[in-house]
């Protein structure tokens, strides 16, 4: 019975002495917004923080005929993507909190808005 209790308290040790750590445990570990743009966009590319910098709005115009705008939402408090959307012709800003606006033109011409919350991430239509 003691030998158990021995072997189990080394197991939890070790357990506790592991190196693969979760996002939330590596906090302080967690790439910056800044190295998650640079990531998914390379070089180039505009942050557009919210009010409470909680979510951020990360975009990149990619020159080509007619232009397209490479949008990408970040949640900085959990540290993950919450939407991502290529427009043609697009622009993005925050309306509110939580809504971020994107004006973009349809392959019709037409212009069109989308809003995305970030809280629900719910996507609406203008």
């Amino acid at each position: 019975m003691r030998n158990i209790l021995i072997y189990l308290g080394v197991i939890f040790i070790l357990g506790a002495c592991s190196t693969t750590k979760s996002a939330k445990e590596a906090e302080g570990k967690v790439a910056s917004v800044e190295q998650i743009a640079k990531n998914n966009f390379g070089d180039g590319f505009k942050i557009n923080y919210n009010k409470s910098k909680r979510f951020a709005a990360i975009t990149k115009k990619i020159d080509t005929e007619p232009y397209q705008l490479k949008i990408m939402v970040y949640d900085t408090k959990a540290a993950k993507i919450l939407w991502g959307k290529k427009a043609l012709k697009g622009k993005a800003d925050w309306i509110s909190r939580n809504e971020l606006q994107v004006s973009y033109v349809t392959k019709e011409n037409k212009r069109n808005i989308q809003i995305f919350n970030a809280k629900t991430k719910q996507v609406s239509y203008k």
